[in-house]
């Protein structure tokens, strides 16, 4: 089981996080060809939203998900790496919830 597990992270959740934080990295925008994501200024921090391709806003997130208290990401980088995260969720019509476990993978402040 647990090597079946790390298989899984090498696998999958290796190659996501590379292309999270390398390709990506220059741009406050991203687009999965069906959605795309907008990282935006929130008070002391940042936000970011994801639409569908004709613009309607489908997740406005002004906070960090998936904490019990209300934080704003405290980089753009940190925003932009959950809301591609949630875009590539949606694309593949997998639930966009974020979990703690993958915050602290991600390494979001």
């Amino acid at each position: 089981m647990i090597l079946s597990l790390k298989k899984k992270f090498v696998v999958v959740i290796v190659p996501v996080l590379l292309f999270l934080f390398g390709v990506y990295s220059w741009s406050d925008s991203y687009s999965t060809g069906e959605f795309e994501t907008q990282v935006y200024k929130v008070n002391n921090g940042y936000g970011y939203n994801i639409r569908t391709l004709n613009g309607e806003i489908i997740i406005k997130q002004d906070y960090i998900p998936a904490i019990q208290y209300k934080k704003v990401f405290s980089s753009r980088e940190d925003a932009k790496k959950v809301a591609v995260a949630v875009a590539e969720k949606l694309k593949n019509k997998e639930n966009p919830k974020i979990s703690i476990s993958e915050l602290k993978i991600m390494g979001i402040k």
